[in-house]
C-alpha cells in the first residue's frame, strides 16, 4: 500500500506536525509512504515539494497571493482561503508519485485548489484539522452556522451580499465534491465529527473520529526537580503553563482570557510560563510573575517545559482537538480548559483536569485554584492524564485506524 499524505507545510502550525507524526506512525508499521508539501523546512527525504519553473519562484508567496483576494473584505485578520491559484505543478507531482490512496489534511494557503481535487482519480482521505473543507473560505467558523446551507452573506467577509466569495467557493466545492467518488473523512474529535454532519458539502461522506498521533515514548513525564533546576524554575511556586503558536497574538487560543482570570486570584504562589511568544502584548498587565520561552522547536524542550510545570491551562476560545491538552497529559500534566470543541474528549472533569463552563473567567479562576489547592490530588491527576493521554493518542493506536480506514478505502 502506497501512500501520500498531503499538507501545505511540514513543520509551521498544529495540522503540520500531526501530520509529521502520521508519517512517523505509519513508516514504523512499514507501510509505504510519503509527504507533498508546498514549504518544506525539514531534512527528511520522505518531504517532497514540486520543484522547478514557476511553483519554486512562487511557492513562498502563493498562501499571500491566495489570502490577497478576501484580505480587504475581512474585518478581523483570520484564516479565509479561496484555493484559486492555479496548481499544475502539485497536481503533475501527485500523478507522478502515483500513490494508491491520498491523505489530504491542511491543503490551503494557495497549496490545492478546489477543482484538483476532482482531478487526482485516487481514493482520499481527508483528515479535517479545521472547518475549511465545508465552509465558504473560513477555517473557523465561530457562531457562524451558514455552512449548514449554502454559506453567503458571509460575516468575516463583513458582506451582506447572498452571491459573495464565500458562496462562490461554496458552491464550488459542492461542484467538486460531486465529482469525488471515493473520498473518507477522518476528523481529529467527536465535536469536529457533529459539525461535519451538519454541514451540506460533506454530511453524506463516511465519518471517522481519529485523534491525531503522539509518540508518547518521547512525550513522557521527566523529573520535576530536575527540569526546574535546568531552566532555572523555583521549587516554591506553583509554575502554571500555557503555550500556543502565536500564543499571545492570537485571540483564539485566548491568553488574554487566562490573564484576566489570573488576576483574580488572590494570591502570588506562582507562576505562568508561556511558550509561543517572546513578551505579553500590549495592553495586558499581569499581576504576577510570566516568564516567556519563545517559540520551541524542539520536542525535547518542550517536554522539559511540561514536565516543569504543575499543569497546564488551555484557554482556548475555540480548539478542534487540543494538541497542546494532550501533549502536557502525555508528560503527566492535569489540564485546566474551558469545556468546548476537541478539549471535551481530551480532558475528563476533575479526574485529569478541570472543565470550565465557555467562557466563564471567575469558573476559570476557581479551576485553577482548585488544582493548587490539593497537592496530592494534583499528583493523582497526574497519573490519570499520563494514563489517558497514551490510550488515546498513542503512535500505534492511532496509526492501526489509520491503516484500516485505508484499507476500506482500498477495499482491501
Amino acid at each position: 500500500m502506497k501512500v501520500l499524505l498531503i499538507n501545505t507545510y511540514d513543520l509551521k502550525g498544529g495540522a503540520a506536525r500531526a501530520t509529521c507524526r502520521m508519517m512517523q506512525g505509519l513508516k514504523k508499521a512499514g507501510v509505504d509512504v510519503k509527504m507533498l508539501v508546498q514549504t518544506k523546512q525539514s531534512n527528511d527525504p520522505d518531504v517532497i515539494t514540486p520543484r522547478g519553473g514557476l511553483f519554486t519562484v512562487t511557492s513562498s508567496f502563493r498562501p499571500y497571493i491566495d489570502y490577497a483576494i478576501p484580505f480587504l473584505k475581512i474585518k478581523r485578520r483570520v484564516p479565509f482561503f479561496p484555493a484559486y491559484i492555479p496548481d499544475d505543478a502539485i497536481v503533475r507531482k501527485i500523478k507522478e508519485i502515483n500513490p494508491d490512496i491520498i491523505q489530504l489534511n491542511w491543503i490551503t494557503g494557495g497549496f490545492l485548489r478546489i477543482e484538483s481535487l476532482a482531478k487526482l482519480n485516487k481514493p482520499l482521505v481527508w483528515y479535517v484539522h479545521d472547518m475549511w473543507p465545508f465552509t465558504g473560505g473560513c477555517h473557523y467558523a465561530g457562531r457562524c452556522e451558514k455552512y449548514k446551507l449554502q454559506c453567503g452573506a458571509c460575516p468575516i467577509l463583513n458582506s451582506k451580499k447572498e452571491s459573495d466569495l464565500s458562496k462562490k467557493v461554496f458552491l464550488r466545492k459542492q461542484k467538486t465534491y460531486e465529482q469525488i467518488k471515493k473520498l473518507m473523512m477522518v476528523v481529529s474529535s467527536s465535536w469536529m465529527a457533529e459539525n461535519v454532519k451538519k454541514s451540506t458539502l460533506l454530511n453524506d461522506r463516511d465519518i471517522y473520529v481519529v485523534p491525531p498521533a503522539l509518540d508518547t515514548e518521547n512525550f513522557k513525564p521527566k523529573r520535576k526537580s530536575a527540569v526546574r533546576n535546568q531552566l532555572g524554575l523555583s521549587n516554591d511556586r506553583f509554575q502554571i503553563l500555557f503555550g500556543a503558536i502565536g500564543a499571545a497574538k492570537n485571540r483564539i487560543k485566548g491568553f488574554h482570557l487566562l490573564i484576566d482570570a489570573l488576576n483574580r486570584m488572590k494570591r502570588s504562589d506562582f507562576e505562568l510560563l508561556v511558550f509561543g511568544a517572546e513578551h505579553s502584548p500590549k495592553g495586558k498587565l499581569a499581576n504576577f510573575r510570566i516568564r516567556y520561552f519563545g517559540n520551541i522547536y524542539k520536542n525535547e524542550m518542550l517536554t522539559d517545559l511540561y514536565s516543569s510545570a504543575d499543569f497546564v491551562v488551555v484557554p482556548s476560545i475555540h480548539e478542534s482537538f487540543g494538541q497542546v491538552a494532550v501533549e502536557a497529559m502525555a508528560c503527566g500534566n492535569p489540564v485546566v480548559a474551558f469545556n468546548q470543541g476537541g478539549l471535551k474528549d481530551i480532558v475528563d472533569h476533575k479526574i485529569n483536569g478541570y472543565l470550565v463552563q465557555p467562557y466563564d473567567i471567575d469558573e476559570m479562576a476557581s479551576g485553577i485554584q482548585w488544582m493548587m489547592n490539593d497537592a496530592q490530588n494534583l499528583n493523582e491527576m497526574s497519573a490519570k492524564a499520563r494514563k489517558k493521554a497514551v490510550e488515546l493518542v498513542g503512535e500505534t493506536v492511532v496509526t492501526e485506524k489509520l491503516i484500516e480506514i485505508y484499507k476500506r478505502e482500498l477495499n482491501l
